[in-house]
């Protein structure tokens, strides 16, 4: 199996259209998910493959809108994509688990975050806490 579990760095954001880089790079990891799919094996691999690469995308997207923040938010994985079983098509189950501080700095930032993940065609189902 390719090898699809990339570590995504801080500078594509730096780029002028990182929204098309990062809906370039799930297409890529689509298509060659796609690519290796056999109907007479399992997908146990490949749906954990595709985990794993949300898994990076969102760390990467997470620092970037959360870098002053780290302290005060943690980003968990719930339902199917917290068992590391990502489907085709599949939405972004996460959780955002806040401290107890009334700071309402994170807002703004959860909003560009939740905001961006859609634009890149990730289909968040995101809850706070």
């Amino acid at each position: 199996m390719n090898n699809l579990n990339l570590q995504f760095s801080e500078s594509l954001f730096k780029t002028k259209d990182s929204l098309e880089l990062f809906k370039q790079l799930i297409k890529s990891n689509n298509e060659e998910l796609a690519r290796q799919f056999d109907p007479k094996k399992p997908v146990n691999e490949l749906i954990s493959a595709k985990a794993k690469f949300v898994d990076s995308l969102l760390t990467t997207c997470w620092k970037h809108f959360f870098n002053s923040l780290e302290n005060k938010l943690s980003l968990v994985a719930v339902g199917g994509y917290g068992r590391s079983e990502l489907f085709p098509h599949s939405d972004i189950d996460i959780l955002v688990l806040l401290d107890n501080t009334k700071d309402l700095q994170f807002q703004s930032a959860l909003s560009q975050f939740n905001t961006f993940l859609w634009d890149i065609g990730l289909k968040p189902g995101l809850s706070t806490r």
